[in-house]
């Protein structure tokens, strides 16, 4: 009796150690495979996502992952960032073989027209005149102070892409149209997919240089606005990677593709899916979008 006792308390602290061992590798695979929780240290997603905000992301790629429009943590691709490897935080607007253009109306995608996100943060020039009713506007809407500075031109402010809807919609025509969003950048890009030729041009090399340099490592080198590719001159450049491009939300201080460049897809660690700590009320426990 006493050894089929033994043998019980041995058989079941076996299972006891097999059942912590397999909860031990599922949680591995979860963490490494399908969901992991990062802290944000950066200010690009400012009014989406605060730094020092906990989130987890779903690292299972698939057809929506990553997603047009969601915000996706990324690995920096510059070669300079190799050792550092710091992670970002970006919203996805440009797909693999997707056409981007960003004018002063908004993003389009393959000539259709794409609203910046609700939550981008601008700058905006009001004329002289209206900076007093402005001010005043800003302050009966609540709206939150960010950079505010008045010039001789006008007064300068940082404002969202709903609260300018907001505001707006406080004016007559008229003063709307002294109401001004400052864009700097202003660019067009087709998004390289893998295994199709793409046709390098001098407006378009200067976004793609970082990618080529590191699939074709040493035997790529520029010169003159041109790649050159093992000694030889070439217009084309083949990609094995689908690529995609990423904006910050906070488009005055967030660093993303303008930055970067195209945005390989092994660098894209998936979709930032929840914030579940924020010491932003609004932004703790929260779906992000």
């Amino acid at each position: 009796m006493k050894t089929h006792g033994k043998n019980n308390r041995k058989n079941s602290f076996i299972l006891f150690l097999v059942g912590w061992g397999c909860l031990v590798v599922v949680i591995f695979l979860v963490r490494y495979f399908l969901l992991q929780s990062y802290r944000i240290s950066t200010l690009s997603m400012k009014d989406t996502l605060s730094k020092d905000d906990y989130v987890l992301v779903n690292k299972l790629h698939g057809k929506d992952n990553p997603g047009q429009h969601s915000v996706v943590l990324l690995i920096s691709p510059l070669l300079k960032d190799t050792l550092n490897t710091p992670l970002l935080v970006s919203r996805c607007v440009g797909m693999p073989g997707d056409t981007l253009q960003v004018t002063q109306k908004g993003y389009f995608v393959n000539g259709k027209a794409c609203p910046f996100p609700p939550a981008m943060i601008h700058r905006y020039r009001i004329s002289v005149e209206l900076g007093d009713k402005l001010l005043r506007v800003t302050k009966e809407l609540g709206l939150p102070r960010r950079y505010r500075e008045v010039k001789s031109d006008g007064l300068y402010m940082d404002l969202t892409s709903f609260e300018s809807y907001l505001v707006r919609g406080e004016l007559t025509s008229e003063e709307n149209l002294q109401f001004e969003m400052l864009i700097p950048d202003r660019y067009e890009i087709v998004l390289p997919r893998k295994n199709i030729p793409y046709r390098l041009q001098e407006y378009n090399l200067p976004f793609l240089e970082n990618a080529i340099r590191l699939e074709a490592g040493e035997l790529a080198r520029f010169r003159d606005g041109k790649l050159i590719l093992d000694g030889v001159e070439s217009a084309f450049f083949t990609f094995s990677q689908d690529y995609c491009w990423v904006l910050s939300d906070n488009t005055l201080q967030g660093i993303d593709s303008r930055h970067l460049g195209i945005i390989p897809e092994n660098h894209i660690v998936g979709n930032v899916w929840f914030c579940w700590y924020s010491k932003n009320k609004k932004q703790f426990f929260k779906w992000i979008r």
